[in-house]
């Protein structure tokens, strides 16, 4: 992810098939711009993506 303040990129991901779903894991890191104040510290999590085609298609997304 591309944000005016800071950027992020995975660590590491996975796409794996559960229950006729496609679901991509992923670690991400978030480092702020060089200029931005302490107070926008660097952040890490992990988040999964769920790409499914019933009822119809979407996306479903959880981040933690």
């Amino acid at each position: 992810m591309l944000f005016d303040r800071s950027r992020s990129g995975s660590m590491s991901g996975d796409i794996v098939r559960e229950n006729g779903r496609c679901v991509l894991y992923y670690v991400f890191r978030s480092d702020k711009d060089a200029l931005e104040p302490d107070t926008n510290p660097p952040g890490r999590g992990a988040a999964d993506l769920t790409i499914a085609t019933k009822p119809s298609f979407h996306l479903e997304v959880t981040t933690g």
